[in-house]
């Protein structure tokens, strides 16, 4: 009996290891850039780490290197990554892919995140972004000494979400936008502006992506709308005035509550946007109109109106380009006896829909004042 149990512990043992990953025999991979090299086939560039970078003579003395590959298909180009790697591409710590606006046109997206999806190492919660340069160049832009760019840019990626300044976007977002029939997917954007003393990498609005075209860039109110419209806001400013235009006020964005519904009004399809913000005025040119109980409700007035402005530029860039805020299937999961009768003249109902807005807003604080009297 005793052998039983102990020859049952060893297999227990055994089995939890069965699938380890000995970081001796691999390349951990942080991130991957995407482009079309000269001849138009798919450039893959890979950033891994390198544990030893005082010993390394190929990345000269880098905690990171790259590593880049040219080949006809994505799956190629990776596979054939690893013929220029001692060891095995590792994945699992991979966070970014980016891509350039050139390979989403040229080559699509589709392919790659379901490679991401399927392959046993790859994260789902991949961050994917799009650039209108190469992202070969993102990934060399160069950080304060020690640093690993994916991990500075998966930082900005994270802080500009948080002011809502931006979209993130994962390879499971994707994949849930392709199974929901949302026509386009929308990617966070990022650039490098090139300095005199260097680069920068500025992480800001967004990039509508159908699976196998580059649409077009959102602005930074329209994706700020986006975000509002889609659950998606954080914290962020609103920058309003009062007084017919002669004193202007920021709003700081603490908390929110919103949602999306859609309604049949009179026999009309009508979207209400609700929302319930609380946050404080940070910034205001005089203290003398706030004091005065009777104008609080001008100020409420304008940024209840900034909110608007916003989920707005969003609708009609919306509008413009394709339902990329998922209206539709908003519709078919709360009107599916009207989306059934008319899915097919969807594209001319929707457009023609009006916005209904129900906002409360609440300052409970005040923060800098550039004159107090």
């Amino acid at each position: 009996m005793k052998r039983a149990v102990l020859f049952l512990l060893i297999v227990f043992a055994l089995a939890g290891c069965y699938d380890r990953v000995d970081l001796n025999e691999v390349e951990i991979v942080v991130a991957m850039g995407l482009d079309v090299a000269e001849d138009g086939r798919v450039k893959a560039t890979v950033q891994v780490l390198n544990p030893s970078p005082a010993n390394s003579i190929v990345s000269g003395g880098e905690p990171f290197a790259k590593i880049e590959s040219v080949a006809d298909s994505f799956t190629e180009a990776v596979r054939k990554a690893n013929l220029y790697s001692p060891n095995r591409l590792y994945f699992a710590h991979n966070r970014l892919v980016i891509f350039s606006e050139d390979f989403v046109n040229t080559h699509g997206t589709h392919h790659v995140i379901d490679w991401i999806m399927r392959t046993d190492d790859a994260r789902e919660d991949t961050f994917i972004l799009i650039t209108s340069g190469k992202a070969s160049d993102i990934l060399a832009s160069k950080f304060p000494t020690g640093s690993i760019p994916a991990f500075e840019i998966t930082q900005i990626v994270l802080t500009n979400y948080v002011n809502s300044l931006a979209v993130v976007t994962t390879a499971f977002d994707y994949a849930k936008d392709r199974a929901s029939q949302i026509p386009m997917t929308v990617m966070g954007r990022v650039e490098q502006i090139k300095e005199e003393d260097g680069s920068l990498i500025v992480y800001k609005g967004a990039g509508l992506i159908h699976p196998h075209q580059f649409m077009d860039y959102l602005t930074e109110t329209e994706t700020k709308g986006y975000n509002w419209l889609t659950g998606r806001f954080g914290t962020g400013l609103i920058v309003a005035t009062v007084k017919g235009g002669s004193e202007k006020f920021t709003y700081e964005i603490v908390r929110n509550r919103t949602s999306l519904t859609p309604k049949l009004v009179d026999g009309q399809l009508t979207f209400v946007f609700s929302a319930e913000v609380t946050g404080r005025i940070t910034k205001l040119e005089s203290s003398k109109s706030l004091n005065d109980p009777f104008s609080w409700p001008e100020y409420l007035h304008a940024i209840e109106e900034g909110i608007k402005r916003e989920v707005r530029a969003a609708v009609d860039k919306a509008k413009e380009q394709g339902d990329f805020i998922g209206l539709g299937h908003l519709v078919m999961r709360r009107l599916p006896k009207f989306w059934r009768e008319n899915e097919a003249q969807w594209e001319q109902i929707w457009p023609e829909a009006p916005f209904v807005f129900d906002i409360k807003v609440e300052i409970n604080g005040v923060g800098k004042l550039i004159r107090f009297l």
